[in-house]
């Protein structure tokens, strides 16, 4: 313990005061929040989950329930427990949760802009996010989105550890790992996007080691990173069974769920500039759109100067240089930010509202912005005493130019 305060830096001590602040101003305005409007049949559907346990598993209730077996219940059954159990009523009770988990995403974004940059591109990336309104906000209703996005981002963290430490990673990061895919799907299906960012980190690896080394050196070691891997999928999908029940009672009902969310027309309607359209056939532009307008300006500039600086480290990159593992796990960050927003403009998805069905991209793009920040500010501060030496000197000709005019 004693060392672990020794490495902290002062940014790793802003992260934990802005934590703790932040964590303060939730609890204390927790209890203010209104129900939503998906809270109660989201509730019910919590309700008939532990029924389904609690009856032996003859009650099937739950999967009749409208819509709501194709999500899974990992929140609406946790909260379900915990009410009983906590001086609040039910839906205070939900609504501190949801904050408690927003908070858990907040240091997440932390840890990996730690991870990907050093402590204070993860004090940005945490600030970043924090300022978020669409975050801060949700964080008390979007009992869905928010669980989600948080264990994405942990997901990815886990992920990015993995891909620095190819072919050999650490058991501990395949295990957390294979918890956080786990605890996604037991919320949203969506969650096997990070088994795609799982294939974008090894395909990154084995691109540059068999064009440095070849073929038949890296075969035994693709058997040996599914090998390691393995643990992490059984684990992720007994949490997923005991969490989305209706997900294992047919080997194809995640694949009836991602078909179900990619095709739902709701019958309502949204709007884009100014202009009222149905959710199912919105713009390809539509996501990207609000994401510009709900994002707040600082964590945008962060991201242009992530771009730019990308843009300058490729322009000055070697030919054939290998991928270090913190590229890598750079390549999974970008792919996490991205590739939902990508899939959005060329599929056209059901919309629904604004950039709540996919606020599990912000949290990544929070971290991007904070490790463009940590790079801008970097560059300031080397070019800031050259630029002061420069002008300086610059100064001292025209002044000795003048004097020796008067003279």
């Amino acid at each position: 313990m004693q060392r672990l305060v020794q490495r902290l830096t002062v940014w790793d001590w802003g992260a934990i005061a802005v934590l703790i602040a932040i964590a303060s101003v939730a609890a204390a305005t927790a209890t203010d929040y209104g129900v939503s409007n998906d809270e109660y049949v989201q509730q019910l559907y919590g309700e008939k989950l532990l029924t389904f346990y609690t009856s032996g598993f003859t009650d099937w209730s739950a999967f009749q329930f409208k819509d709501l077996f194709y999500y899974g219940g990992l929140f609406d059954l946790t909260a379900t427990l915990l009410a009983p159990h906590l001086p609040y009523d039910l839906y205070e009770t939900r609504h501190l949760l949801c904050a408690a988990i927003g908070i858990l995403g907040l240091a997440g974004v932390c840890r990996l802009g730690r991870l990907l940059a050093g402590p204070r591109a993860g004090f940005f990336a945490l600030l970043l996010l924090a300022l978020t309104g669409p975050w801060y906000g949700g964080m008390f209703n979007h009992t869905k989105d928010i669980p989600f996005a948080v264990g994405m981002i942990w997901g990815v963290y886990y992920l990015c550890r993995i891909s620095a430490a190819l072919p050999r990673p650490k058991l501990s990061d395949v295990l957390l790992f294979g918890v956080s895919l786990g605890l996604s799907l037991g919320l949203r299906v969506g969650a096997v996007l990070l088994l795609a960012y799982l294939a974008i980190a090894v395909l990154a690896w084995l691109v540059v080691a068999v064009r440095t080394q070849g073929w038949r050196d890296h075969a035994m070691d693709l058997a040996r990173i599914a090998a390691v891997m393995a643990p992490a999928l059984v684990i992720a999908y007994a949490l997923m069974a005991v969490f989305w029940p209706w997900a294992v009672l047919d080997p194809l009902n995640p694949v009836l769920a991602l078909k179900h969310f990619s095709s739902l027309d709701m019958g309502i309607q949204t709007i884009l500039d100014g202009e009222v359209v149905a959710v199912s056939k919105v713009p390809p532009l539509y996501l990207p759109i609000y994401l510009m307008i709900k994002l707040p300006i600082v964590l945008l500039v962060g991201l242009a100067a992530a771009g730019i600086s990308f843009l300058m480290r490729l322009r000055r990159r070697r030919q054939h240089r290998p991928i270090p593992g913190r590229n890598r796990a750079m390549a999974v960050t970008v792919a996490a930010a991205l590739l939902p927003v990508a899939y959005f403009v060329i599929a056209r998805p059901t919309a629904y509202d604004g950039i709540r069905h996919f606020l599990f991209v912000v949290p990544p793009l929070a971290v991007l912005a904070g490790v463009g920040l940590d790079r801008l500010l970097a560059r300031t501060v080397r070019q800031g005493p050259a630029m002061a030496t420069a002008t300086a000197r610059s100064e001292e000709r025209r002044v000795g130019k003048e004097c020796g005019y008067q003279c």
